[in-house]
Formats: C-alpha cells, sequence, structure tokens
C-alpha cells in the first residue's frame, strides 16, 4: 500500500516533506516519477512492508512534526 499526500501548493509540500524528515517517515517526492517534475507536486509513502499499527505510528509522528 503507498500513501499519496499532496499540499495545495509547493510552498505546502516542502512543509509535508520538512516535516516527514523531522518525524522520520520515509518519502518519495512524487516530481522524480513525473513526466513533467517542476509540475508534479506530492509524496509518496510506501507502507507496504509494514502492519497498520506501525502505519499509524508513523503518520501520527508526520503530524505532530507537521504542527511543530
Amino acid at each position: 500500500m503507498h500513501l499519496v499526500v499532496q499540499g495545495k501548493t509547493a510552498k505546502q509540500d516542502r512543509a509535508l516533506m520538512d516535516a516527514a524528515q523531522r518525524a522520520g517517515v520515509e518519502f518519495h517526492p512524487v516530481h522524480i516519477y513525473a513526466r513533467e517534475p517542476k509540475q508534479a507536486r506530492g509524496l509518496v509513502l510506501g507502507f507496504a512492508a509494514f502492519d497498520e499499527k506501525s502505519i499509524r505510528k508513523a503518520v501520527r509522528a508526520w503530524a505532530a512534526a507537521l504542527r511543530d
């Protein structure tokens, strides 16, 4: 399973990426997969290898880092 998150603006995307890094949540920017990278926003978070409890913990840590 993958979760894709996209801010409404490039600034929001940067804030999401910064918070994910602070929380230790691994992600890949969508633009690395895009045909036109400068227009692609968002983050791909891969959770396929984790159980539900681990996923919830990661998303909560990310949300807390985003609020800080």
